[in-house]
């Protein structure tokens, strides 16, 4: 009798052990998870911060935020060097689900924020609200892109809508 309590009591604390540790698990991949959703997007606060910082303080921001650095990139349109970020960058593709894009020239004096997360999008678009930003222009780009123009007291930003595959280009500018 003294045999199967001292059996009973031990598996009782060994299933309160394991409760415990699914719990911490759960935990801990519920919280990696939300990082991991939060760390690609970018606010227009931060993106209007990011325009003005060199490029060391810059990429030390976007790898908190678990950007990779790709490099020097150059830009198809004008042949400027773009400094690059990838978030969820896959090397063999080329592609990532986020990217940072900080120009070099000062006559551009912009940074790019791409994104395929709509709720990214969504989120930014909403902050460009809040903080009075009013559309002045929408255009069709190349290959059924909208192009559409934003500005406010201090920025001007253009949003490139890509319609066949959902995505998006913020280009932030000092006015």
């Amino acid at each position: 009798m003294e045999q199967d309590l001292l059996i009973r009591k031990l598996s009782i604390a060994y299933l309160v052990k394991e409760v415990k540790m699914k719990k911490y698990l759960i935990t801990a991949l519920f919280i990696s998870l939300i990082s991991c959703i939060k760390a690609q997007n970018i606010s227009l606060k931060e993106l209007i911060n990011f325009r003005t910082m060199n490029i060391s303080t810059l990429s030390d921001n976007l790898l908190s935020k678990n950007f990779n650095y790709v490099g020097i990139m150059p830009d198809p349109l004008s042949n400027e060097d773009l400094y690059t970020w990838a978030y969820n960058f896959d090397v063999e593709e080329k592609t990532a689900s986020a990217w940072v894009h900080k120009f070099t020239l000062e006559s551009k004096d912009g940074i790019a924020y791409a994104t395929s997360r709509k709720t990214s999008y969504l989120q930014f678009k909403k902050e460009m609200e809040q903080n009075g930003f009013k559309l002045i222009n929408t255009t069709n780009g190349e290959k059924g892109a909208l192009i559409s123009e934003y500005v406010s007291n201090n920025y001007f930003i253009s949003i490139n809508t890509q319609t066949t595959s959902p995505s998006w280009i913020i280009f932030l500018r000092k006015k």
